[in-house]
């Protein structure tokens, strides 16, 4: 039986997302509302306890991943958050690309939508077009100058299962002045060699990502692991861009 479409055509996010931006990338299996093929390759999700051991726990976001796939109006009661909710394999998105890319990008590890960042809104194994140059140039540039210290004031943990309490969100030697783009926030530079214009954000599982157009880099580590802010994924993310940046070697500078 197939899956009903969650919304009729030009309705909805998830119709939307598939129609504008995962299809024309080649993506086939990243949802709000997960297919049953997707709901199959499904990863467990774990919490951190007290005493740093893993175990399970349900999902943060069940509804989508429980609704009768067949009841229409079942799945249009699914609220989709704008920010956050949509399931995916990384695998399915981490792809190849084309030689000329590669030979500008050599080591980026990238997911088809980083991709289209470092490549000013062009899906460099398709083609197409997801944003404008100009589109991306503003989202790479501060939109808050007026408040160079916003994430300092640090985040209580609201709800301890669901987060660890952040004192900052990405602290950088010498305090420099913060930004914040269109959907991610600007570190201005870090210790694992980021170069200042760098983009970063997260999920709640601790999804971590960074896009560094300056040096045509980015990556991504993803895992299922609740409360956010884990200091030993934190530590694999740290590790896994340090090394990107030290096989650049020093002064290397790659453009899009």
């Amino acid at each position: 039986m197939k899956t009903p479409l969650p919304f009729q055509e030009g309705e909805g996010w998830e119709y939307g997302l598939q129609k504008h931006v995962f299809q024309p990338r080649g993506i086939k299996e990243m949802s709000m509302i997960p297919s049953h093929e997707v709901r199959k390759k499904l990863t467990f999700m774990n919490n951190r306890g007290p005493d740093g051991t893993l175990g399970p726990r349900d999902h943060s976001l069940r509804a989508p991943l429980i609704v009768d796939l067949d009841n229409e109006a079942d799945v249009g009661r699914i609220f989709n958050s704008g920010g956050a909710g949509i399931f995916a394999k990384p695998q399915e998105y981490c792809s190849e690309y084309p030689e000329n890319f590669i030979k500008r990008h050599p080591l980026t590890l990238v997911s088809e939508i980083l991709a289209v960042l470092l490549n000013d809104g062009t899906c460099p194994k398709t083609g197409s077009q997801l944003l404008r140059g100009e589109t991306v140039k503003e989202m790479f540039t501060n939109q808050i100058p007026q408040f160079p210290s916003y994430s300092r004031q640090g985040i209580p943990a609201a709800k301890p299962d669901l987060t660890n309490p952040i004192p900052e969100m990405y602290a950088v030697s010498g305090d420099p002045p913060q930004g914040w783009g269109l959907m991610f926030m600007l570190g201005n530079g870090g210790a694992t060699g980021r170069s200042t214009g760098t983009a970063h954000w997260a999920g709640l599982p601790n999804l971590w990502w960074w896009a560094g157009r300056e040096k045509g880099v980015a990556g991504m580590v993803c895992t299922q692991i609740l409360p956010f802010k884990d200091v030993n994924v934190l530590g694999l993310w740290v590790a896994v861009e340090s090394e990107v940046y030290k096989a650049l070697g020093d002064g290397s500078r790659i453009t899009t």
